[in-house]
């Protein structure tokens, strides 16, 4: 039952979405989250669950890491734009910001070259670098949770 509500809650929020009622998809899809988490609840009872994402090769986490990478890349000239950050913060943001960019490029080349450990240590501190880069400009990101890959 709840599932079938949920479903139709985001077929509403893609709607208001599509029409650029952003705001009100945005609260759509947390009732459509509700109504999921209750099922769960209902359902599962106390049992726990771990939804982590893990990668069934060193392939997919690169590309994982790669994504999640890219996801940063692109939250930092929004944080800019947004936040306006001080041109001693726009100093460090660029510098983190190049150096994330010189990290990503060697990551590749390392996975190019079948080194499949080091490109991931390099995708992973190239991320790092923008994550600095986003507290520079004034957002704070929490903590990740869970086991580090």
């Amino acid at each position: 039952r709840e599932l079938s509500g949920a479903l139709a809650l985001v077929a509403s929020a893609r709607q208001q979405a599509q029409e650029q009622r952003y705001e009100e998809s945005a609260k759509t899809l947390a009732q459509a989250e509700r109504q999921v988490l209750e099922g769960m609840n209902r359902v599962l009872a106390s049992t726990t669950l771990d939804y982590t994402v893990r990668p069934a090769s060193p392939l997919e986490e690169f590309q994982q890491e790669l994504s999640r990478q890219r996801g940063f890349a692109d939250l930092v000239p929004l944080a800019v734009q947004d936040l306006r950050p001080r041109p001693d913060a726009m100093a460090l943001i660029e510098r983190y910001t190049d150096t994330s960019q010189t990290l990503r490029a060697q990551a590749l080349q390392h996975f190019e070259g079948g080194d499949i450990t080091q490109a991931l240590a390099h995708i992973r501190n190239a991320t790092l670098y923008l994550q600095r880069a986003l507290l520079a400009a004034g957002l704070v990101a929490p903590t990740p949770t869970g086991t580090p890959p």
